[in-house]
């Protein structure tokens, strides 16, 4: 647990603080989607079942080495609502983490000592969290929840659905927070957030939005693109006369929880909102993970306003480059009929002005850190580009192999393995409707081993990818097998 802890803060230290929101909400996705439930103290039944001891391995399993920093950051949440929460915590973690590790009369190095320090410090008692989330193996819980705005009385009503009691799911024994975007004057946005006792099942939430303050007019971009304006202030007047921006459920991301929005609950992606609520949130909220859940949220809306606002976004260069690629990631999942494949003619038409020079691709430049993220997120969304029939567009297919076949890294400091693996993993993705572009897809992949084999990239990157090319390839029935290879 500590030591996801400290991952955590040597990212943020070294990357930033975006980059560690990044981090934590990506963890916490992967956490709840295994949907695995193991203790990280073993329980007795585990330990029968395995002979009465666990293997180091099993102890470090992937999903204890998930969970546990997860958990220490769920306690360390629930220490800072407390009077003298940060504090505390500090000296726990001064305990825990001594150099050189030798006995000590204050180290601490159980968990229920750590239980037992946190109570006796802060007074928060931890018992029932402990047996939810560290003794008993219970996956994560996911929370169903749908809101509406109330005009006449400037509430927002949102109704949570806790798990029941009897059902196997861990539970929230403290507080859950929910956030929301309002106007202010002197502010494109002004985050709130409150804190509430979930104690029924379902529970009404009502959330007062000041719909009386003053703010300037929204950024707004032309259909033509024109430059950014921005006009004299105004009453709050979003989408259909409505103040709120927009609503989060654990903002702070303090639970390992996912939330269904009960409008849409076969649909991951959805935030619960209307579209112009996205587009706010995407656009004014400063939080990181927010952004991402609303450029994912963006792609559940097969409209042209849609794909511009996410347009928007990937041009904004101040923007940071993980929303970017989550705003490129959601346009090509826009790439649908009902659209009129707009989504793709808009990332191609992004990717000549940014990449290229007079229909040149330019030479790789791999300097600027965010400049590659953004251009290995296009690569991925062309590629993953299908029509109404299932199959790759020929001018996705046919900027692939541009990318490979005048792919120029002589005066590229950093090596590119990396990029071409990614670009042949697509390539070997794509839905081809003849013979011959499989045959042409083969071809550059035998063309790339050998080169390879000739400049090793880092740790043969380019070759394994390539492998796992002609894999994917022979898997599908699109290949017969070589065994010769």
């Amino acid at each position: 647990a500590v030591e996801g802890w400290l991952l955590r803060g040597y990212i943020c230290r070294a990357f930033g603080q975006n980059e560690a929101l990044h981090y934590v909400a990506a963890e916490r996705a992967a956490l709840c989607d295994s949907g695995a439930a193991e203790a990280l103290v073993p329980t007795t039944q585990e330990l029968m079942q395995m002979g009465g001891v666990l293997h180091c391995e099993q102890l470090r399993s992937e999903h204890r080495l998930r969970k546990a920093p997860w958990v220490l950051r769920m306690i360390e949440r629930q220490l800072l609502r407390s009077e003298h929460g940060e504090r505390t915590f500090e000296r726990l973690l001064a305990h825990m983490v001594l150099f050189p590790p030798l006995p000590h009369p204050e180290r601490v190095d159980c968990t229920e000592l750590v239980l037992r320090r946190c109570q006796k410090a802060c007074g928060v008692d931890l018992n029932a969290f402990a047996q939810h989330w560290i003794y008993e193996a219970r996956p994560c819980p996911t929370i169903g929840a749908n809101f509406a705005y109330s005009k006449r009385r400037f509430l927002a009503e949102l109704v949570v659905i806790t798990p029941a009691l009897t059902s196997a799911d861990a539970q929230l024994t403290s507080s859950l927070c929910v956030g929301w975007g309002e106007a202010d004057s002197s502010e494109d946005a002004l985050p709130q957030h409150k804190y509430f006792n979930v104690t029924e099942r379902p529970q009404l939430l009502e959330i007062e939005v000041d719909a009386r303050r003053r703010r300037r007019k929204r950024r707004t971009r032309g259909d033509e693109g024109d430059e950014l304006t921005r006009e004299e202030e105004e009453r709050v007047v979003v989408g259909a006369n409505v103040p709120l921006l927009w609503l989060r459920v654990d903002p702070h991301l303090e639970w390992a929880m996912r939330v269904r929005w009960t409008g849409k609950p076969d649909e991951p992606r959805w935030s619960g909102q209307p579209e112009f609520m996205c587009k706010e949130q995407l656009w004014h909220d400063r939080d990181v993970a927010s952004q991402e859940e609303a450029a994912r949220a963006l792609s559940t809306f097969s409209t042209h306003s849609a794909i511009d606002a996410l347009l928007w976004t990937v041009y904004d260069t101040q923007a940071y480059f993980r929303v970017r690629t989550a705003a490129i990631q959601s346009l090509g999942d826009l790439v649908q009929p009902a659209t009129d494949y707009a989504a793709l003619s808009k990332l191609i038409r992004y990717f000549r002005e940014k990449y290229c020079d007079e229909f040149q691709i330019r030479p790789n430049d791999f300097s600027d850190f965010p400049r590659y993220h953004v251009l290995k997120a296009l690569v991925e969304a062309i590629g993953c580009a299908r029509d109404a029939s299932g199959a790759t567009p020929a001018e996705a297919f046919s900027l692939l192999i541009e990318l490979l076949d005048d792919n120029d890294n002589t005066a590229n400091e950093y090596d590119d393995g990396y990029y071409l693996g990614a670009i042949i993993r697509v390539l070997a993705g794509t839905r081809c409707k003849s013979k011959g572009e499989t045959n042409l897809i083969v071809a550059q992949i035998q063309r790339h081993l050998r080169l390879d084999a000739l400049n090793k990239s880092h740790q043969r990157a380019l070759t394994r990818c390539c492998l796992q090319a002609l894999t994917q390839l022979e898997l599908s029935g699109r290949r017969a097998p070589d065994w010769q290879l």
